[in-house]
C-alpha cells in the first residue's frame, strides 16, 4: 500500500533476511516513499509516543492490534 504520512506504519526488506520496520514522524507528502515501502498499518492514537522517539531510542516492545467496525 501506500505510505500516507503522519502514524504510516510500513516496512523496507534490507536484504534476504532482514526487513526493518518504521512509523512515519512528518506531516509532509511521503509519496516518494511509494513503491519502495509496503505501508501495512496506520497509527489513530497515541501519535504523542511516536512525536517523542528519537533516533538511537531502542523501542522493546510493540503491541500491534486489529479494530474490527
Amino acid at each position: 500500500g501506500n505510505v500516507v504520512g503522519e502514524g504510516a506504519v510500513a516496512v523496507v526488506v534490507a536484504g534476504e533476511h532482514l526487513a526493518q520496520f518504521f512509523i512515519c514522524h512528518n506531516r509532509r507528502n511521503t509519496a516518494h516513499l511509494d513503491r519502495r515501502h509496503t505501508c501495512f498499518g496506520q497509527v489513530y492514537e497515541g501519535l504523542e509516543v511516536i512525536d517523542a522517539i528519537r533516533q538511537g531510542d531502542e523501542i522493546i516492545k510493540i503491541v500491534i492490534t486489529e479494530e474490527n467496525e
